[in-house]
């Protein structure tokens, strides 16, 4: 249990990498920024931005969120697969777009002194993690989602100098 963190959730279903700085920024307008700010956008940018795009665009919302909030933690929080990408011609092309997306992010996020987090218990082949839209997760795929989210928090927040959750071989 967490018992010096207070998480809020600013998400908003069918998000899409333009509308996050236009959330962060409302939202410093009401609140003091957080001292960590998780990013998880952009996999419904990936069947409709060329990747280069995507993560040069990426790139630059997350160092204009680094001069917005200089004493904010950022987190990147990676793309998770889906079973079906809506609008893809090839759901295993844009397996390898969502590898090599996160990979770039993850790269960026670690060198400007930020953090990552991957996601492994959430796969394209476990299907008992998706809805039948083969898209969005179910009650067990979020709980999984959920609790990588929590795991990583109590780690970041016991290891300060550790910038990847899980670690990784």
């Amino acid at each position: 249990m967490l018992t010096s963190s207070k998480v809020q959730w600013q998400g908003q279903r069918g998000m899409k990498w333009n509308h996050l700085l236009p959330k962060v920024k409302y939202m410093l307008s009401v609140t003091a920024p957080p001292s960590m700010l998780f990013v998880h956008v952009g996999g419904n940018d990936l069947t409709s931005i060329p990747l280069r795009k995507l993560t040069e665009m990426a790139k630059y919302d997350l160092t204009a969120l680094a001069g917005m909030c200089p004493q904010t933690v950022l987190v990147w929080s990676d793309v998770l697969p889906r079973i079906h990408y809506r609008g893809a011609q090839s759901d295993q092309k844009m397996e390898k777009t969502r590898k090599t997306f996160n990979s770039s992010m993850r790269a960026f996020i670690k060198k400007e002194n930020g953090k990552a987090i991957r996601h492994p218990k959430i796969q394209w082949d476990f299907p008992e993690l998706f809805r039948d839209d083969g898209v969005h997760l179910n009650d067990k795929g979020n709980d999984a989602f959920l609790g990588t989210f929590h795991n990583s928090i109590r780690c970041f927040e016991n290891d300060p100098g550790r910038c990847e959750f899980p670690i990784t071989q």
